[in-house]
């Protein structure tokens, strides 16, 4: 069992969000996502995400 572990901002998920976890997943047999709180997206680009 191997586990990768990937993180990002899906603000208006798109394709290019989905290729980037179909590639992650094929590196290992579990696939961990985080995702990005408003207060970090806010304090980084001072505006809420949709």
């Amino acid at each position: 069992m191997s586990r990768v572990l990937t993180f990002g901002t899906f603000d208006l998920f798109h394709i290019g969000h989905l290729r980037i976890l179909d590639r992650a997943k094929a590196l290992g047999t579990h696939l961990i996502v985080g995702v990005s709180t408003d207060e970090l997206n806010f304090s980084k680009k001072s505006v809420y995400p949709v």
